[in-house]
């Protein structure tokens, strides 16, 4: 009997953007039962530098292309990882080359030289080319990306193609690829298993870049954005690091205990007896039993079998409570933070004290556990090839952590952030350990420049409104763009007939709901809307006004709506494309929103490598959404600044319009290092 490994139909329910990897799984059925499926590794060769290994390498200097992969053991942050293994396979070779690295002195020059001349003379395919380059480089004693003829990354290709799906080449060759799977274990078996890799990953680049060579906008994005970012991402802070102002992470962390503790009193004056609130059991008890609350239910979906009352704690369920007594922005308190002075401003207008100690809680301790614990030595520098042990290594590190008082020694002096462009559906670079994107405003103080460098920070002004304005032929929004009036102003306006802040948000809510497609009759059931007190009627009429303002919004919606089920996909302008046939019921939704979103990754992207390719000097500290951090020399800021805001404000063409976008501040913010200044072009300590 043969098995197939596959995904369950039934698991489609839950997961449906799984169906089309589970029909490429019974495609191979018939390959299976002839014995095509799955095929057995290709022989592989250790190098050791005699006639044949000539011959391969005589071969793979004629050949369209060789893969490379490496296995290696990590290190610290910020420290090189040790190179174990490294191998190669071009098509038509008659074995897979490996070598041990290092272990044989004579012999690692010898295949350190023949890695140099083949890299120089054929294009060079990695899966992942940021993890395996620096490694290489580091072990070969400087291989810069400069040394390499052209990279490749099948990766980058598959999250071009199939964006939604998972990018590891474990999951791509469960769809694409062709031989027998080799479990990962010591010594010679981890060789097979590299040797799998190798084979995987030719087999993988060929069927991919076939399916490129029929998709032009995806082939676009490739050459024109993946490719040329490799080596502005392996320059940015992801090689050379973030410096920490260590004394500012100590008091940050104060800051936030001391929000814990003004958050518990305040929630025992609500209560009237001390309540813990990291305890879901009493958190719930007091809102849904004793102060008889509305019951919030999560958003999560709950595991098949577990049992549950439907009542939420979590930090949605907060907020929608909190909205329905008085309403808040939902993206300033994101984007700036809470502090004590608001949460006690929002109590004296009437918002309920019990609610927003818990918002205050939530906020301060997700702030010290995710960010400043995060940035601790006993937390960050873990080591553990376990992805599991690590998590629970770190867990246990912050609990020692908020058990004593935290010195400027515990805290790390550079930070390396894990930087990504495959991981986000729109194309967004995505940063982690530590996740420099969710940053709060209030935090970013803790993040310096180098000595003798400064960091040119800007933000786009209404980048996707503004993006969405042009795509959808919307005059009306275009006008006051274009006459730099308040968009969000005058649409509240013609919306509901009157200003105020608070319908402002309404509108804001209610354009952002119709653009994703929202029935104008279903506005009232969506909690950033309906809790402003405004009645079904009013906001149906509300929609409606807004839809009758601007008849451009309305036909590009019904005609994007017609070609999302035609082509089960969305594409930008740029030839960005997201596939979206996996989807059922966010289909339509995330369709309308790709183009803004998308759109706004496309221009970001090409004005990083704009700009990278006028200052030389220059490198990406970090791409917050659509604000860029970029590091430069104190004695070249003024010429930086002035090429920044020259390049930001050459005009790019969306729906056949020439559109500028508008950055703050202006003329770009220059955050220098403590106790460095440019004045006059001259540096001053």
């Amino acid at each position: 009997m043969r098995t197939l490994v596959t995904y369950p139909p039934s698991h489609l329910t839950t997961n449906p953007k799984l169906r089309h990897a589970l029909v490429l799984d019974w495609l191979k059925i018939p390959r299976i039962l002839t014995g095509e499926y799955p095929k057995p590794l290709p022989p592989r060769k250790w190098f050791t530098n005699d006639q044949a290994d000539q011959d391969w390498i005589r071969g793979a200097c004629t050949a369209a292309f060789w893969v490379v992969d490496t296995e290696y053991v990590m290190g610290k942050p910020g420290t090189p990882s040790r190179l174990t293994l490294i191998g190669g396979y071009y098509p038509g070779a008659p074995y897979i080359l490996q070598y041990w690295h290092n272990t044989a002195p004579k012999l690692d020059v010898a295949f350190q030289a023949v890695y140099r001349r083949l890299i120089a003379t054929i294009p060079t395919s990695f899966w992942n080319a940021l993890a395996d380059i620096p490694v290489i480089d580091y072990a070969f004693q400087g291989v810069a990306i400069s040394q390499y003829k052209r990279v490749e990354d099948p990766m980058l290709m598959h999250a071009l193609l199939y964006s939604e799906w998972r990018h590891s080449l474990e999951f791509v060759t469960s769809t694409h690829g062709q031989y027998v799977k080799v479990k990962h274990k010591m010594a010679e078996a981890m060789a097979e298993y590299h040797a799998g890799d190798l084979a995987e990953t030719l087999v993988c680049h060929q069927a991919l870049a076939q399916e490129m060579n029929n998709d032009a906008g995806s082939t676009q994005v490739y050459e024109r954005q993946s490719l040329p970012l490799i080596p502005i991402i392996l320059n940015s802070s992801h090689t050379r690091g973030i410096r920490v102002d260590r004394s500012a992470v100590v008091e940050a962390i104060g800051v936030s205990q001391g929000l814990i503790h003004e958050a518990f009193a305040l929630a025992r004056v609500a209560c009237g007896y001390a309540i813990n609130l990291r305890s879901e059991t009493q958190v719930k008890e007091y809102l849904y039993d004793i102060a008889l609350y509305e019951v919030q239910k999560s958003g999560k979906r709950k595991p098949a079998g577990t049992k549950s009352s439907g009542q939420s704690s979590d930090q949605d369920a907060i907020n929608a409570l909190r909205m329905r007594v008085l309403p808040f922005d939902a993206d300033t308190e994101n984007g700036e933070g809470l502090t004590l002075e608001y949460v006690l401003g929002r109590i004296d207008q009437g918002a309920d004290m019990f609610l927003e100690a818990m918002a205050l809680h939530t906020y301060a301790f997700a702030t010290m556990n995710t960010y400043l614990y995060g940035l601790c030595k006993s937390v960050y520098e873990l080591v553990e090839p376990d992805e599991e042990a690590r998590k629970r290594k770190a867990k246990k590190a912050r609990e020692e952590l908020r058990s004593r008082q935290v010195t400027v020694e515990d805290v790390c002096e550079r930070v390396y952030p894990d930087v990504s462009q495959h991981t986000q559906a729109n194309g967004r670079w995505s940063w982690t350990d530590p996740p420099m994107t969710g940053v709060p405003k209030s935090l970013h103080h803790i993040f310096i420049p180098d000595p003798g460098t400064a960091w040119l920070v800007y933000d786009y002004k209404r980048m996707e409104p503004t993006i969405d304005a042009y795509l959808c032929n919307d005059v009306a929004t275009q006008e006051a763009i274009e006459g730099g009036r308040d968009i969000y102003k005058e649409g509240t306006v013609e919306t509901f007939g009157r200003y105020s802040d608070p319908l402002k948000k309404v509108f804001k809510a209610v354009k952002l709901s119709l653009s994703y497609g929202k029935d104008p009759h279903n506005l009232h059931k969506i909690p950033n809307i309906m809790n402003y007190g405004l009645s079904k009627e009013q906001l149906t009429k509300a929609a409606y006004n807004y839809l009758a303002a601007h008849p451009g919004k309305t036909q590009w919606m019904a005609r994007k709506k017609r070609s999302i089920k035609d082509t089960q996909g969305s594409r930008t302008p740029f030839g960005r494309y997201r596939w979206l046939m996996a989807h059922t019921h966010d289909m339509e939704k995330e369709g309308l929103n790709h183009p803004m979103q998308a759109t706004a990754t496309d221009i970001t992207n090409l004005t990083i490598l704009k700009l990278c390719e006028r200052m030389p000097y220059a490198y990406v500290v970090n791409n917050r959404f659509d604000e860029l951090w970029i590091s430069v020399p104190l004695d070249r800021v003024a010429m930086a600044r002035a090429i920044v805001v020259r390049t930001v404000a050459e005009p790019w063409d969306i729906g056949g319009k020439q559109v500028v976008f508008q950055i703050d501040p202006p003329n770009c913010e220059v955050r220098y290092a403590p106790g460095e200044e440019v004045v006059d072009g001259q540096a001053k300590g």
